[in-house]
């Protein structure tokens, strides 16, 4: 595990605890336990203590894997508790049908996390174990309380999932409609994916025209895509400001390798906004580009073409150049 220039010992502390009996377990426990002891407090090297929080992770990995929770937090209370110390506490009463205690633990983890200036993986693991326990001992409108606060913090697809899953049968419908109301206050790409597998088109479409040229370039092309695409029939004004910004999103990062691509888009977008009949605000994005990207003659060329609806010049695909050129031989 020392000497691994390969690799091959990734993880092995997690794998071992699925293969090795008992006795097996205990020996490799003492090795690692060794291995932290011996390990220096300051390394001489670039991270100060790396040797030592290595094996100390690697032991605690075992001691989880072993369900010796007393051997884990007596471990723990020589070094420091951190929250994802309390989650594998938690998960390791809660193996044992403890809910209470693995509860305590979890309250433990959550006030250690909260502590922090920054959200870590196990914030999340933590207040799912919360209301799983909560709902366990019998106290679901904790659990489903736990459940909106999350959501109202970061409505997302994730988030109104595990609200509904603490939400009773005949009340979906009514916390269905309070989530959509909240989550007018997320952030666009998560309510974009949340509206359209909720099928809330109205909602969705009203956002978008209310979100502004640089919100919308914000947008990851995977998003804005295919979302331009579903819309362009029976909105094609949205439509024709996706696909404008997914064009304007390439050349004011000057990124001429994707020219091509953005050249795509904005003829699209120029379609789009032919069909809503929208002539003035296609006027005002030739202007703007005119304006701001006529010294990139690399995508203007292409650009005017669009414009003044010639035929654009695009070069065959390799393929059918080189089949061309089989032909003449």
């Amino acid at each position: 595990m020392e000497v691994d220039p390969y690799g091959f010992c990734h993880d092995l502390d997690r794998q071992v605890v699925k293969v090795l009996d008992k006795k097996g377990l205990e020996a490799f426990v003492g090795q690692i336990r060794a291995k932290f002891e011996s390990a220096p407090s300051l390394d001489e090297q670039r991270y100060p203590g790396y040797t030592r929080r290595r094996w100390g992770g690697a032991l605690k990995t075992l001691l989880a894997g072993q369900g010796d929770v007393e051997a884990y937090k007596a471990f723990c209370e020589q070094t420091e508790f951190a929250a994802k110390d309390c989650l594998a506490i938690a998960d390791i009463y809660q193996s044992r049908r403890r809910p209470e205690e693995a509860l305590a633990w979890v309250e433990r983890g959550l006030a250690i996390a909260r502590s922090g200036n920054q959200r870590s993986s196990e914030d999340h693991e933590l207040h799912a174990m919360e209301r799983a326990l909560l709902a366990k001992i019998g106290r679901p409108e904790d659990a489903l309380q736990s459940a909106w606060s999350e959501f109202e913090a970061h409505p997302s697809t994730f988030t109104y999932k595990e609200l509904m899953r603490y939400v009773p049968v005949n009340e979906k419908k009514t916390w269905h409609q309070k989530a959509m109301e909240a989550s007018e206050k997320g952030d666009l790409t998560s309510q974009i994916e949340l509206w359209l597998k909720k099928k809330e088109m109205d909602r969705l479409v009203s956002r978008l025209r209310r979100a502004t040229a640089k919100e919308l370039e914000a947008l990851g092309h995977s998003t804005t895509g295919p979302l331009a695409g579903k819309l362009k029939r029976d909105h094609p004004d949205v439509s024709a400001r996706l696909y404008s910004a997914q064009c304007m999103r390439v050349i004011n990062a000057g990124k001429s390798k994707y020219y091509d691509a953005a050249l795509d888009n904005i003829e699209r977008a120029r379609k789009c906004y032919a069909k809503a009949g929208l002539n003035d605000d296609w006027r005002a994005v030739v202007a703007d580009v005119r304006q701001r990207h006529f010294r990139k003659k690399g995508f203007m060329a292409g650009f005017e073409e669009i414009v003044t609806g010639a035929p654009r010049n695009v070069e065959p695909p390799f393929l059918e150049r080189a089949k061309a050129r089989w032909l003449k031989k």
